[in-house]
């Protein structure tokens, strides 16, 4: 991976287990031994449980696994608006800079590396300005392309509004009416109303989706009534659903990948 040398920031990141690499005996056996310890006890809360079977794959994966999920330091090339260009007009107008102190502390003339600075930074503020306009130009057609739907768009939007930032729109569409000025407000006062409002139609609704959940909450709860036990997932079916896992995705918040079920069970 290519890092631009004109960074801001560093980020600490997990790096992925690299599973080819994992012995898969070693694995098992310690995830079986750890699993068959007496921390694991019937009598514990279920967020005790959970953290320890976290823990018991992770020890798993350190002694199978090579250089398993080490913690890795990356630069990035800053936020907002940084970009390869000003990066670039960056790092010359740096250059430039150098140069021009390093005449000036030589009491040598330094008026065409003075010249040379000012046009290098005039070039580094207008790529500057131009990468602004452009997030403000995108920004403003992802509020005339936003529909109903795109909660996404609108939740951004709302973030916006409410900060002090330059970015606010001027505009708003709900529909095909405009909304400009202390309007906006109202906008989203009808907005947030037609959302709170169901809506069955069926082209913008799914019913089959709702008349399945109205049906599970509807046999659960006779369960629940009747005090019937719910029937347990077999090993069998469990075993069938972690091999049908999707491999190489993001880990979760604890760091656990499916590839930990995968080659556990």
């Amino acid at each position: 991976m290519k890092i631009d040398k004109t960074t801001t920031q560093l980020v600490k990141i997990y790096t992925r287990p690299n599973w080819a690499k994992c012995d898969t005996n070693i694995y098992t056996s310690t995830l079986k031994l750890e699993l068959e310890c007496k921390s694991l006890r019937k009598e514990s809360s279920v967020e005790e449980r959970i953290k320890f079977l976290v823990n018991s794959i992770h020890k798993a994966g350190k002694k199978s696994i090579p250089k398993y999920r080490q913690l890795k330091s990356l630069k990035t090339v800053g936020k907002d608006i940084w970009n390869k260009k000003i990066s670039q007009a960056s790092r010359e107008s740096k250059n430039a800079h150098t140069l021009w102190k390093k005449k000036i502390n030589s009491q040598q003339n330094a008026d065409t590396e003075k010249n040379n600075l000012t046009i290098k930074k005039g070039k580094l503020r207008q790529l500057q300005r131009q990468a602004y306009a452009t997030r403000k130009e995108n920004f403003i057609n992802d509020i005339m392309q936003a529909s109903q739907k795109d909660s996404k768009t609108f939740h951004k939007l709302v973030k916006q509004q409410r900060s002090k930032h330059d970015t606010n729109t001027d505009i708003l569409y709900i529909g095909n009416q405009a909304f400009e000025g202390e309007n906006i407000l109202s906008a989203w006062q009808k907005h947030f109303e037609t959302l709170g409002t169901p809506n069955f139609d069926e082209n913008i609704f799914d019913l089959e989706h709702l008349k399945l959940s109205k049906l599970q909450n509807k046999i659960i709860l006779e369960q629940d009534l009747q005090n019937k036990e719910i029937t347990k997932a077999t090993p069998t079916e469990i075993e069938s659903a972690i091999r049908k896992l999707n491999t190489g995705k993001a880990s979760d918040e604890n760091g656990i990948v499916s590839e930990h079920y995968i080659y556990g069970h």
